[in-house]
């Protein structure tokens, strides 16, 4: 069981990696900004869905219903009831809140795609229009920025990922 979690959070992440490098791919100038926003808002999904996998996949590791498990407060109650200490759950946790990591950024991410768009009575402005005099090598497109923040989140994802895995074998 604990390897068929595994396989799906491996799946998600893989699926990220994917949806990260075909944004990458060039497209005829009118698709080119739906296609990166699409691959982007899809990428971002997958790595919410890679993060409930593994979730599931610890509550599998230490026998809690891993039906139950939406989301990392309902791993925290179900270890709780059973007076269980789940040092992955808080290390994973700790790396969501820590605002020094990529992973930080996914949960509001999420959120901002999930938004209504806002309403504007001015002029809209382009973002990708703007010239930056900040440095050659910065992505200069908003959404050349949020492909290279996508991709900072899923190497953080899948390393942190392997680390836990690693802490998991050695209980």
């Amino acid at each position: 069981m604990i390897q068929a979690q595994r396989s799906r959070a491996n799946q998600k992440l893989y699926q990220a990696s994917l949806l990260l490098d075909a944004a990458a791919q060039p497209q005829d100038e009118l698709n080119q900004v739906a296609w990166q926003q699409a691959c982007h808002e899809a990428a971002l999904n997958a790595l919410e869905a890679a993060e409930i996998a593994f979730l599931r996949e610890l509550a599998v590791a230490y026998r809690l219903n891993l039906q139950a498990v939406k989301e990392a407060g309902d791993l925290e109650k179900l270890a709780a009831e059973r007076q269980q200490q789940l040092p992955e759950l808080k290390r994973l946790q700790a790396e969501f809140r820590n605002p020094a990591s990529p992973l930080s950024r996914l949960q509001p991410a999420l959120l901002a795609l999930r938004q209504p768009p806002a309403v504007s009575d001015g002029p809209e402005v382009d973002e990708g229009a703007r010239i930056s005099l900040a440095s050659a090598e910065e992505p200069q497109t908003l959404e050349e920025r949020q492909l290279a923040d996508a991709r900072a989140m899923h190497q953080a994802m899948k390393s942190l990922f392997q680390e836990l895995r690693e802490q998991l074998l050695e209980h």
